[in-house]
């Protein structure tokens, strides 16, 4: 029985466009039905997936953790990694550098927080404050901690141990410990395992399956009970023999890899981000290896008479083989070939064996592992050297210790219940404290922080001079009193602050430097440059005689009244450098103005540093340490 068609028997002809009409309907996707979407894109199709598919990693094929073999759907095998790195000698050279930088570094346990003062991390106490004793339960457990990682699978020590799991993650990324543990559950070894055997297992989602607690579980053999309990599902396979032989949990093994990305499920290893340059260089090393030992190149070609036969050729060329046969292979022997008489011999051009693209080959690998390529390529300046150094420390070293650093606290807050602890590296310590003491004498110079305040921060005894406690400016002539500026603002009439009298201003000698005019008291006298009125100039220092030095007059004949008043010159302004026996009188600047009083003897600043031998100092420690043997009052 044939179906009814619908219609069947009714006239029909096509609909003039005159007669369609479109109505638009509320939407709530892209096509809102306003007109806009008149051939446009409209909506995407409805999503086909349960709603539970929503965070899936990325599109992994189906049935994925059915397959045994690790690696299997990524392009290079854990073997072929090997085989790459253990084949060219280049790569390998560059891999065993970096494991022994990283086996050099030297490591504590410390607490976490805030950075200790620099005289509690050196081990003295700043002046007012009190040494920060550490808890003893602190103690004990950073004691257990350093004692477990000396040994941490119970017999390779530390630097042996860390060797191993840089090798996994340098070439095959894929770093794998297996948790050892104590009938209670408590953490005994880490033993490495070889992590080309671990086969990631994933779950719905694309990530590696965690541990989670079921409510229902009632099996006594899984931890449960009528309460429920913890359920740890296979998290990796070891694949042993081509099988899978062991299931383990998250708990059971740390599987690291470094360089992860969003859609593979192994690490993507520096060994694997130069493959094609290896496969280069091998084929490249192969070749030169055949220029030793194959080829159909000879090195020189022989003349024969022309009228000799092939079979006489050939019969005269094994009698020479046999005659000057050793140790050297065929295509290194001479060839006779027909031609002119003997006397003329063709020595063949030989080949470059090293060349720039042999460099370029070295460049890629030392950049691959941020190690600097000079020792492997032509001869470079020094400075070029040096930043390519402190360059390659930073790329590759810095974040090779952050990785093992984020491993082992992770460890500790893990396995020892530990998160106010942490792994730190002790050669941080030293930059550190370089950067911090460079920032402190920063801060003296701009006046934030007084010298001695200086000293209590760098665990130094504090000077006993008060000028020690009063914040001072560097400027181009020297150490200023911030009240100097001070004094200078608020002056009276007779150009005299509140403060001018404590007021000091350390000076360096400078041949240019501005005498007191004659007339004046004090009258050829060295002044500030060019800062202190001539008719203003004040010291509260005594002078020569031991007596106190006079006020300049209010003259202001001849006078430049533009510059600042209240500025005070320093004690040293009115001594004379005595000198010493290879002192600046041997330099042709003796009777230059004295700053400082050592064993008995008034001296200049270039007397006062060749006495106390500190020529080779840096110009601040030069400061900190003249500043006890300021002339005094």
């Amino acid at each position: 029985m044939s179906e009814q068609i619908r219609g069947a028997g009714q006239p029909s002809w096509p609909l003039s466009p005159y007669q369609i009409q479109v109505s638009y309907g509320a939407s709530e996707g892209i096509a809102r039905g306003s007109g806009a979407d008149w051939f446009g894109p409209l909506n995407p199709l409805t999503p086909i997936a349960p709603p539970d598919v929503a965070g899936r990693r990325f599109d992994f094929p189906p049935g994925y953790n059915i397959v045994t073999r690790p690696r299997a759907y990524e392009p290079v095998g854990f073997a072929e990694l090997r085989g790459f790195a253990d084949a060219y000698d280049l790569l390998r050279l560059v891999i065993e550098t970096r494991k022994d930088q990283m086996e050099r570094q030297r490591w504590r346990i410390r607490p976490r927080g805030p950075h200790p003062s620099l005289p509690r991390s050196r081990g003295r106490v700043g002046r007012g404050r009190t040494s920060a004793t550490v808890d003893a339960d602190i103690s004990a457990r950073i004691s257990a901690i350093e004692n477990f990682f000396q040994k941490p699978d119970g017999v390779a020590r530390w630097k042996t141990w860390l060797r191993s799991l840089l090798e996994d993650m340098f070439v095959i990324d894929a770093a794998t410990l297996y948790c050892q543990r104590t009938r209670n559950g408590e953490l005994f070894a880490l033993q490495q395992l070889d992590g080309a055997t671990i086969k990631r297992v994933i779950d719905d989602w694309g990530r590696t399956p965690q541990p989670y607690y079921d409510p229902h579980l009632t099996s006594p053999a899984s931890g449960g009970g009528e309460g429920g309990g913890m359920v740890y599902p296979p998290a990796y396979q070891q694949v042993l023999k081509g099988l899978p032989a062991v299931n383990y949990s998250a708990r059971d093994i740390i599987y690291r890899p470094r360089n992860v990305r969003a859609h593979r499920v192994y690490g993507y290893s520096p060994v694997q981000q130069v493959l094609m340059t290896v496969n280069i260089a091998l084929r490249r090393q192969l070749w030169q290896l055949d220029y030793y030992s194959e080829g159909s190149i000879p090195d020189a070609l022989i003349g024969v008479p022309q009228g000799w036969t092939p079979d006489q050729i050939k019969q005269f060329q094994d009698y020479w083989d046999t005659e000057f046969a050793g140790d050297l292979a065929k295509r290194r022997r001479a060839k006779f070939v027909p031609g002119d008489t003997a006397a003329r011999v063709h020595q063949t051009k030989e080949p470059e064996h090293k060349n720039d693209f042999d460099e370029w080959l070295a460049r890629i690998i030392c950049f691959a592992f941020s190690v600097p390529p000079q020792w492997a390529v032509k001869l470079m300046n020094r400075a070029t050297a040096d930043n390519q150094s402190a360059q390659s420390e930073e790329e590759g070293l810095e974040p090779t210790k952050e990785w093992v650093k984020d491993l082992i606290d992770e460890i500790i807050v893990e396995e020892f219940s530990s998160p106010d602890l942490e792994l730190h590296w002790l050669d941080e310590d030293d930059n550190d404290s370089g950067k911090a003491e460079a920032a402190l004498e920063s801060r003296v110079k701009l006046g934030a922080v007084t010298l001695n305040e200086m000293r209590d921060s760098l665990g130094l005894d504090p000077y006993a001079n008060a000028a020690a406690d009063r914040p001072m400016v560097l400027t181009a002539t020297g150490f200023v009193p911030i009240e100097a500026n001070a004094a200078g603002q608020g002056a009276n009439a007779s150009g005299r602050g509140e403060n001018a009298e404590a007021a000091q201003v350390v000076q360096k000698y400078s041949p240019n430097q501005p005498r007191v005019p004659a007339g004046n008291p004090g009258g050829g006298e060295w002044t500030s440059e060019g800062t202190i009125d001539s008719a203003d100039v004040v010291s509260s220092f005594p002078n020569d005689r031991g007596d106190s030095a006079e006020q300049v007059s209010d003259s202001t004949d001849g006078a430049d009244q533009s510059n600042g008043p209240g500025i005070q010159i320093a004690a040293s302004g009115y001594f004379q450098c005595e000198g010493f026996g290879a002192g600046c009188q041997s330099g042709g600047s003796y009777g230059t103005t004295a700053m400082y009083s050592i064993s008995g003897r008034k001296l200049c600043m270039d007397c006062a540093v060749k006495m106390l031998g500190i020529q080779n100092e840096p110009a601040s420690e030069r400061v900190l340490t003249l500043t006890p043997f300021l002339l005094q009052k």
